[in-house]
């Protein structure tokens, strides 16, 4: 037999373009029997920018950017630029990168320790749980390895999704009733109280969704105190990966309580305390797409020109057909329950696979599903669903992270946005509501989930979206152009066909989905048509994100003055009142450790800014709502301003409705849509209590110096307690102390029950809105919302009689909608 290796030449190097050597690989299977152009374009860009630090590439969710990382790190490794890591978002993801590596004939390993990884043999692929934790191998600030396991070449794949692991990394998390939750609220309740008396109670019974941080001043002041209280358990496994991120920059953290944990959060991840991530050679950041590319600077210390300047391939095209559909947006007469059978008639033929939030949100499901799957069963439904056609399949807040090519999902149905699950997500979701930075984050999530139906340029896909807080984010122009190119193109051109059925029933709803899984050949040919020439974009960052960056780095070696500086440009940067506000508080953070009394004025000058941010020392001057109103001039010219057609009429009144109901799960959510809806009737409407510390939830001007003072337990299950009745007497009273005896209040309570404690005694008057009342308001709110769509132009009297006809004055409200509190029955 002839012996072939003696005739390899063995003296030259390897190649090192990774074109060269791809071509080279002689194990690859016959699936990799040639690269894709795309895939071959982004190689050409990264090997003339190889020895750029950072790299960030985009391509279209399954055109093989998982191959272009894996090239890129062999490639580096011939370079001798060893050794090479490549990261992913989870251990299932790592499993799905070594069985491609294997069909390209790549050796890998998942143990950074092997001698094959050290020695540039194997890629080493592992998830960023490995990478980024206290005690990582790779330097954590807590290893007490004398040298980390370095990193030459680095892959960070699915970047987007790996960001939420690095919050989650960096974080300390302290469960309610533990002794470290219970020994650090008791320490800090004096302060606590003073921000608010209310918001205390509230933690301290364990109100569903209460949050609230603890004051700069003495978080930065008791520091030490912290530590001591925390030292006892930095073994335990609750917080031996996280604590020591966090233990020696404490001032540069923020510590919120919920109902659920203390959170411990440095205002931005730090993985520059990761020694090899930091030191890295070549670091290469992978993803589908971004809305908003500062993650990439805020979390992994990227520079603004790597992050604006992607490699991408040459054409946008190289992804399959999507119609993207929002069926509530379609027709008044078209609803969830029309949907989900719909959608359940669908699946007797096609895979369908349903994305909802929560377990909350699931059940809705239960009677149309197969299968409600979870964290633990999804990689077993997944197989199951690429094999056969399994039905109707509901997947619990997995948004990413799951290939569903071809057959495994025709249908794909996003129900909802995932919810904010970290104490730091919902306080941002609170400070910053409706602003642009909040949306781009809603957008990076449904873009998530659309491409999970879609893994190819042959693949097929309809997707509907559900809920009507989707339709209102991708109804404004200018979040829509944060889309990638070709979502965004397969987005517009659903508009157009969307408006062909505007107004009709399910069944022309379900003729279009049917004509596009039947493979309608014009279908075809518009679904190509409107990716041509479609190309990818620069990327966007915020403005301020990379000053945010460096005031962070710069506080963590307490280098304080800088911090301040940084954080300075950076609210000079922001665009809008709500976002500065937020930043100016995280000013006050570092600006504390210079000077106290400047940090107090800091706050109070980001107070005027945005009202949910935290109080100053001297809390904040109550401004009291005027008493005269023309309601039917105030609520035309709020609802014209801040709705640009009749159909995002309907989708935002259907967005309120649906914050406003007792099971939407958020206390604060159901208070801002209260406050939302009292200005869109045309009342002058406030949150004392959140922007002041005091007074009652929410307060409506009514007109003619009336005024509803109202209190919301939207989370409450049982009867109206005695502290509820007391809480609102206690309104009243500061309602007595800030407005004259001309002022008529109404004090209102809205409650599931609406029924009274044997011991429970409300203010004279007091007005109940009961789960029955509310439905009944979110019925006229829907009919008010459908006739203003039908109105082709709307003046004060046709307002005013809309309002009329719809119980929705100031007198009709109360009548129609509130009642005495009935006593619950000895």
């Amino acid at each position: 037999m002839i012996d072939f290796k003696k005739l390899q030449s063995g003296s030259g190097p390897p190649p090192s373009h990774p074109k060269k050597v791809f071509a080279a690989l002689s194990g690859r299977s016959s699936e990799f029997e040639y690269l894709r152009d795309v895939q071959g374009q982004v190689l050409d860009t990264w090997y003339d920018r190889k020895d750029d630090r950072d790299v960030v590439i985009k391509m279209n969710t399954g055109t093989g950017k998982t191959a272009v990382g894996l090239l890129a790190l062999r490639s580096s490794i011939n370079q001798d630029c060893v050794p090479a890591l490549y990261i992913t978002p989870s251990k299932f993801l790592s499993d799905q990168v070594i069985e491609q590596a294997n069909e390209l004939g790549i050796s890998c390993t998942d143990d950074p320790e092997s001698p094959e990884y050290f020695s540039g043999e194997a890629i080493c692929v592992t998830h960023i749980h490995r990478l980024v934790n206290g005690i990582s191998i790779f330097g954590g600030p807590g290893s007490h390895r004398y040298e980390p396991v370095s990193i030459g070449a680095l892959v960070i794949d699915d970047a987007h999704a790996c960001v939420s692991a690095v919050e989650e990394q960096t974080t300390v998390k302290i469960p309610y009733g533990h002794k470290i939750y219970n020994d650090i609220l008791e320490l800090f309740k004096p302060d606590l109280e003073e921000q608010s008396s209310n918001q205390l109670d509230d933690l301290e019974d364990q109100t569903a969704g209460v949050i609230f941080r603890i004051p700069i001043r003495a978080w930065a002041e008791n520091k030490s105190k912290v530590s001591e209280i925390i030292k006892p358990f930095r073994e335990d496994d609750l917080i031996k990966f996280t604590w020591p991120f966090v233990k020696e920059i404490l001032p540069s953290c923020q510590a919120i309580f919920s109902d659920k944990n203390l959170e411990i959060e440095p205002l931005c991840p730090p993985t520059n305390n990761v020694t090899s991530l930091e030191q890295a050679q070549r670091r290469l950041y992978l993803t589908a797409t971004l809305a908003d590319d500062s993650i990439l600077v805020t979390h992994f210390g990227v520079s603004a020109d790597s992050a604006k300047n992607p490699i991408t391939p040459n054409s946008a095209a190289d992804i399959g057909d999507r119609l993207i559909l929002s069926p509530l947006k379609l027709s008044p007469t078209i609803n969830e329950t029309l949907i989900h059978e719909a959608v359940r008639s669908l699946a007797e033929r096609h895979n369908v696979v349903v994305l909802v939030p929560s377990e909350r949100r699931s059940k809705k499901w239960e009677r149309y599903t197969d299968h409600i799957v979870h964290a633990h069963d999804i990689a077993q439904m997944v197989a199951s669903l690429k094999l056969n056609h399994v039905g109707l399949v509901v997947f619990v807040n997995k948004y990413d992270g799951i290939d569903l090519p071809n057959d495994a999902c025709r249908v794909l149905v996003i129900d909802g946005l995932p919810e904010v699950i970290s104490n730091s997500e919902r306080r941002e979701a609170e400070l910053l509501g409706g602003s642009d930075i909040l949306n781009y984050r809603k957008l990076q999530r449904i873009e998530q989930g659309m491409g999970r139906g879609v893994r190819s340029t042959g693949d097929y896909c309809v997707i509907l979206l559900l809920g009507p807080s989707l339709s209102t984010v991708l109804a404004k122009p200018h979040l829509r152009k944060r889309l990638g190119p070709a979502t965004r193109a397969q987005l517009e051109l659903s508009m157009s066909i969307a408006k062909q059925i505007q107004g009709q029933d399910i069944d022309a709803f379900m003729e279009v989905i049917e004509q596009c899984l039947n493979r309608d050949k014009d279908w075809r040919t518009v679904s190509r048509e409107c990716l041509a020439g479609v190309t990818y974009e620069l990327g966007s960052i915020e403005p301020f994100s990379v000053d945010v960056r460096k005031a962070f780095v710069a506080s963590t070696t307490e280098q304080f003055n800088e911090a301040c500086q940084f954080m300075s440009n950076a609210v000079n940067l922001a665009t809008d009142d709500k976002s500065k506000g937020w930043l100016q508080e995280q000013l006050a953070t570092y600006k504390h450790m210079v000077n106290p009394v400047d940090s107090q004025h800091v706050l109070a000058g980001a107070v005027k800014l945005n009202p949910r941010v935290m109080r100053p020392l001297n809390g904040v001057t109550y401004n009291r709502a005027p008493s005269g109103i023309h309601q039917a001039n105030a609520a035309r010219e709020t609802i014209s301003t801040r709705y640009n057609s009749h159909t995002d009429i309907i989708i935002g009144f259907r967005s309120l409705v649906e914050r406003l109901s007792f099971s939407s799960g958020n206390y604060l959510e159901f208070e801002n849509a209260l406050e939302e809806l009292g200005a869109l009737l045309g009342f002058v409407s406030q949150r004392p209590e959140r922007d002041t510390g005091n007074g009652p939830d929410v307060l409506w001007s009514l007109g003619d110096s009336r005024y509803l003072v109202i209190e919301c337990k939207s989370e409450a299950e049982s009867e109206i307690w005695k502290k509820d009745a007391a809480q609102l007497a206690h309104s009243m009273n500061w309602f007595a102390e800030n407005y004259d005896n001309t002022c008529q209040p109404i004090p209102l309570l809205v409650h599931h029950s609406g029924r009274l404690e044997t011991d429970a005694f409300p203010p004279t008057g007091t007005r109940i809105v009961d789960n029955k009342r509310l439905r009944s308001l979110h019925e006229s709110l829907n009919n008010f919302a459908s006739a203003l769509s039908n109105i082709t132009t709307i003046g004060d009297g046709s307002f005013a009689r809309l309002l009329q006809h719809h119980d929705l004055t100031a007198s009709n409200l109360i009548n129609k909608y509130t009642i005495s509190p009935p006593r619950k029955r000895s």
